[in-house]
């Protein structure tokens, strides 16, 4: 909704400016837009609120070259909202890979014996500790605590490897 009578290169002139109102008008006819474009990526509220805010502060540090044709305005914000959504989107894939490729790591240097428990802890359904003492030779009175010392080795490791 429209607030103050101003045009699009007024608008962004007096934003450049620093006319406060100006800018909070800007925002005002924009924020929707900049709003689709991020929730098209489906991403958390709070992500969506990070990407919204790193775009405006795009447009801060861009406003000057937007200022020589204020008509670009919608398509750059839009453009904007895109590519940070994009980022964002890249770098959840590549933190989660680095975090199992850490974590296979981490499994890796543990004994075979330690590895065979590990992965017996992990299935679906997991099997009961009976079944865990029966398969891998070890008494029934020592699995929970093979379970907590495999755990720390593994916490340890990705420890270590982080440092």
């Amino acid at each position: 909704m429209q607030r103050q009578g101003w045009d699009l290169p007024a608008l962004v002139a007096a934003s450049m400016a620093h006319d406060e109102r100006a800018w909070d008008e800007l925002v005002c006819r924009f924020a929707g837009l900049v709003l689709f474009v991020v929730r098209s990526y489906r991403l958390s509220g709070q992500d969506e609120q990070d990407v919204s805010r790193l775009v405006w502060l795009r447009l801060v540090e861009h406003l000057g070259q937007i200022n020589d044709d204020p008509a670009v305005l919608p398509d750059w914000l839009a453009e904007t909202t895109r590519q940070e959504c994009e980022k964002l989107v890249r770098f959840r894939p590549d933190t989660e890979v680095t975090r199992r490729s850490r974590l296979l790591v981490a499994i890796g240097m543990l004994a075979p014996a330690d590895q065979d428990l590990l992965k017996m802890l992990s299935a679906d359904p997991r099997p009961s500790d009976e079944e865990i003492s029966r398969t891998l030779g070890l008494p029934l009175g020592d699995v929970a605590a093979a379970r907590a010392r495999v755990l720390a080795a593994v916490r340890a490791n990705l420890t270590a490897e982080a440092a």
